[in-house]
């Protein structure tokens, strides 16, 4: 097996008050989401991304692209690229972006879908019946599960 499929992948949902942070494999072909960070002054945690490199020693980053159903670059856009270019410059590996489209309602649906599951649990363990609470998603969960979406995509895309 080549070294080329033994990498590992650190993947980045990117937004302007957060980023969510997911590692991921090549040999598995499986991603797991790590945490969310917030950003500091409208600057990415810096010591903290430093941490998990150092921790995780990714041969990849992989950037979740923000990209607009016409096509037209907008903000979100150039701040998720000037991200990655940056990942680049202070560590040198290899950075990629992935389309990012529709990740956070994925995830919001992977964690009602999992809050849903837990419930019923509960009620059958408990022998009564509940009365949902108001589905809240937890923002930390959805940014960490949309980049581990986005590096599920990359991993598939690498797929021969």
């Amino acid at each position: 097996m080549s070294a080329k499929h033994c990498r590992v992948v650190l993947g980045f949902d990117y937004g302007t008050k957060r980023i969510g942070i997911a590692v991921g494999q090549e040999l598995t072909q499986t991603a797991t989401p790590l945490t969310t960070l917030s950003n500091i002054n409208n600057q990415p945690d810096w010591t903290s991304i430093q941490r998990l490199v150092d921790e995780w020693c990714p041969h990849v980053f992989v950037v979740g692209l923000p990209i607009a159903a016409d096509g037209v670059e907008h903000a979100m856009q150039r701040a998720a690229k000037r991200f990655g270019h940056q990942l680049h410059q202070r560590y040198n590996v290899a950075t990629y972006w992935v389309d990012e489209r529709l990740t956070s309602l994925e995830a919001e649906r992977i964690i009602a879908d999992s809050m849903h599951f837990r419930l019923k649990s509960s009620v059958k363990r408990r022998g009564k019946s509940r009365t949902a609470k108001k589905n809240t998603t937890n923002k930390l969960e959805v940014d960490k599960i949309a980049a581990r979406l986005i590096v599920e995509s990359w991993l598939e895309q690498q797929r021969p």
